[in-house]
Order: structure tokens, then C-alpha cells, then sequence
């Protein structure tokens, strides 16, 4: 357990200092024989998806998290329209050397419109009202661009990349971003009341060639019942610790360590540490995960647990081999969206102490203005080593202060949506928000 733990500690200061992505990562290209920095943009939108966006429009733009070091701010506000739509109004206001560039537009979507279908109308819609902005910063490193070469007998077809001089783009984060919530709430009547306090932090460096995340979080659940002689108080409290880091090996591979840690009252849990290396291979090329992606991937490693209480094995703490393996997969396309996965995990101690678990969501649209939706999970759960010994009171079970036997637990959802009527009214009335 020692050497693992000398291994983490290497393993987390080597990307904690990682280094910075090269400056031809800013890079746009704009000919087979000019190259200029990329314009930033800050997109300021509740209801984008900013990874497809930025997929798709990486060869001229940049997308940064704070808007002090954008070239264009994108402000986009929705609203429902009258149609059972969206109503999506785009201001575009220019930063620094683009400060007297301007620019407004908007544009409805229909109810009948798929998520991909929407979407993409916002990316097209971005990327038209940025073009004034990109014209603009063409034209400024127009002059600062070096057309030399170093050998005048250079084959015009076969280009050398040249330099544009006094321009730095330089991220002095590093990439990194940091996220910091709190969150609490308190609740009761005369017999009962209720309180919960929760904190999280994390720190992610995204990058093509890495990927990396750490991620902490505490929660504190109490109830307090007092209904004549039954007196009772329940607390839960539960600490997660996880670093994850992935490195990308080609358009297809990669590799990842998992380690985990933390306490859960509920789970019987003292302390638990995971640690897990992994691979994934992605049948479809990771640069098209924004429309269609399916991955299968393989983790295995060593789990150490410690208990509250012994547990139905008659045991206080134990350290075992666990692995498992994932084939997920989905597809945003213009009928609709699927999401699936298939989780395998065992111990490989004895492969009996095993758990399936089953996820799907589904939103397809069957005809103008009619979609289904499905969504559930199914776990088959024959590896609940960490149950408390000894039975259960009432009082626990009811409360649900510990985890009880369960061979198995599901959810599911089903439902059809129809919207008829107007696909034309833009009209927005915010009035009693409805």
C-alpha cells in the first residue's frame, strides 16, 4: 500500500505542474500559406452546448472561461416564443482592439426541432455573426504576417509554416479551471426538522493531449423526529475525493489512473481508496463525439476499505482487486439522441461478488411535432461486501441510515410528447414565467 501511495504522490505532481500546450495550439489556419492566432470568443450562454461548438468551429476560433481575455463577448438570451419554441437573441460586442465592432441578431427555433437539429442552427447563427469580427482580425495581422521564405526554390505546393511576429497568446492558467460551491438548507415542522450542509471543490485541466481532474466534496444529512415518547435523530455524512487523468494516445486510444477515496456512514464505510489504471478505445475517431461516439474501456485495480461496523463477512478491513469494464455509447443526430451503457465490475478474488448495471436514454421524434423518451437504470448488485452486519432496526431502515441486501434496483421513465398547433408565432411575453 505504500508504494502505491509513493506512486500517487509522483503520479499527481507530475500533471499538477504539467507543462503549458504549445503556442501553435492558438494557431488558426487561414491559407496554405498564412497562419494567424485564433480569434476568442466568450460565449455567455445558459443553453449552448459549448463542446459541440467549439468542435466544430475550432479552426478559427478560440473559446476562453472569462470574458477579460475575449476578443468578442457573445451574450445569448432565450426566451419561449409563442410557438412552444425558442426565441434566441445573440449580441456580440467587441473587446480591446475590437471595441468598435458591433453586432445583433436573433432567431426562433420550432418545438418540433430535435436538440441536434437546434443546435446546430446556434452554431450557424454564432459563427455568421462573429464573421464581421473575423474579417476584422484578418485584417489586423494582414501586415504583421511573413510571406519570406527560406529557400527561394521552395515548391509553391509544398508550403513552409511562416511566423507572425510580435504576437504572444499566452494562457498564464495554464489551461487549468478551478470551481469552488457551497451549498445548505434547513426544513421542519412541529414533530420533525430537517438540515443538510454540503461543499465541493474542483480543479480540471483539459487539454487534447491530457485530461486531468481532481474533485472533493463533503455532505452532511441530519433528521430529528419528536412525536410524543418516539424520540429519534439520523445523520448521514459522506466525503468523496477523486483524481482522474487521461492522456490521449491516438484518434482512437487512451489511457487513464482512477483513484478514489472517501467515507460514507450510509455505505458502512470508514475510509475507502481506490486506485485504477485503464483503457478505452473509441470506435468512432474522439474528434466526432459530438455527434456519434462508442467507447469501450477496461479498469482494474486495488481497493482497500476499513468499516464502521463488521460487516456480514465478519470483517473490519480488507483489501481486494476489483475490475470493470464499460461499453457506452452515443449519437446526437437530427431525429433525435440516444445514450446507453453497460457496466461490468467483480472482484477478482471471487468473480461471484459481481454487479451489472444498465443505463439508457432516448429522445426520438416519430413525426412532425410527436417525440418518445425513455430513460432508465437496472443493477443487478451481488457485491455488497460492505453491509453492516447483525439486523437492521426499524428505525435504520426506515430512515434509511444504512444500506440494506439488494439483489437489485431499477428506475425507468416513458413518455410521448405532441405539440401542434403554430410554428410561426415569435411573440414573447415573459408574464408569470409560463
Amino acid at each position: 500500500m505504500k508504494k502505491i501511495l509513493i506512486f500517487l504522490s509522483i503520479f499527481l505532481c507530475s500533471n499538477l505542474f504539467g507543462q503549458e500546450e504549445k503556442p501553435q495550439d492558438s494557431i488558426s489556419y487561414l491559407s496554405p500559406y498564412r497562419f494567424v492566432p485564433k480569434l476568442k470568443l466568450f460565449l455567455d450562454c445558459d443553453y449552448c452546448d459549448v463542446s459541440y461548438i467549439q468542435q466544430e468551429s475550432i479552426k478559427y476560433f478560440e473559446f476562453v472561461r472569462d470574458q477579460k481575455y475575449a476578443d468578442v463577448h457573445i451574450m445569448v438570451r432565450t426566451q419561449t416564443n409563442g410557438s412552444g419554441g425558442f426565441e434566441h437573441e445573440l449580441e456580440y460586442f467587441g473587446k480591446n482592439y475590437y471595441e468598435k465592432a458591433y453586432n445583433k441578431h436573433s432567431f426562433s427555433t420550432v418545438p418540433t426541432n430535435s436538440f441536434s437539429e437546434n443546435r446546430d442552427l446556434m452554431l450557424q447563427n454564432i459563427r455568421m455573426g462573429s464573421s464581421i469580427f473575423l474579417y476584422k482580425h484578418y485584417d489586423r495581422y494582414e501586415s504583421l504576417i511573413d510571406y519570406s521564405s527560406n529557400n527561394e526554390n521552395d515548391s509553391i505546393s509544398k508550403p513552409k509554416p511562416v511566423t507572425v511576429n510580435n504576437i504572444e497568446s499566452k494562457d498564464k492558467w495554464n489551461s487549468w479551471v478551478f470551481s469552488i460551491g457551497v451549498n445548505g438548507g434547513y426544513s421542519g415542522q412541529e414533530t420533525s426538522e430537517n438540515s443538510n450542509f454540503g461543499v465541493n471543490f474542483s480543479m480540471k485541466r483539459v487539454t487534447d493531449k491530457n485530461k486531468f481532474l481532481i474533485r472533493t466534496s463533503y455532505d452532511n444529512r441530519k433528521s430529528d423526529y419528536d412525536y410524543g415518547d418516539f424520540k429519534i435523530s439520523s445523520t448521514n455524512k459522506t466525503i468523496d475525493v477523486n483524481i482522474y487523468d487521461a492522456f490521449s494516445i491516438s484518434n482512437h486510444w487512451s489511457v487513464g489512473a482512477f483513484l478514489e477515496g472517501g467515507r460514507s456512514t450510509y455505505a458502512n464505510q470508514k475510509l475507502y481508496i481506490k486506485f485504477k489504471p485503464a483503457i478505452e478505445y473509441s470506435f468512432f475517431d474522439y474528434k466526432q463525439s459530438a455527434t456519434k461516439q462508442i467507447t469501450l474501456s477496461y479498469r482494474v485495480g486495488g481497493v482497500n476499505y476499513n468499516y464502521d461496523e463488521k460487516t456480514i463477512f465478519n470483517k473490519d478491513e480488507e483489501f481486494l482487486w476489483e475490475q470493470s469494464a464499460e461499453l457506452s455509447g452515443s449519437v446526437q443526430q437530427k431525429w433525435g439522441s440516444v445514450n446507453g451503457s453497460i457496466m461490468y465490475d467483480s472482484y477478482l478474488n471471487d468473480s461471484s461478488l459481481n454487479a451489472f448495471n444498465f443505463r439508457l436514454s432516448t429522445n426520438f421524434r416519430i413525426t412532425s411535432g410527436l417525440t418518445f423518451n425513455i430513460s432508465g437504470d437496472y443493477a443487478i448488485t451481488k457485491n455488497q461486501i460492505n453491509l453492516a452486519g447483525g439486523d437492521l432496526s426499524l428505525d435504520e431502515l426506515l430512515l434509511s441510515q444504512k444500506q440494506v441486501n439488494s439483489g437489485y434496483n431499477f428506475y425507468t421513465r416513458v413518455g410521448l410528447n405532441f405539440s401542434f398547433g403554430s410554428m410561426f408565432s415569435s411573440v414573447i411575453n415573459p408574464r408569470f414565467d409560463f
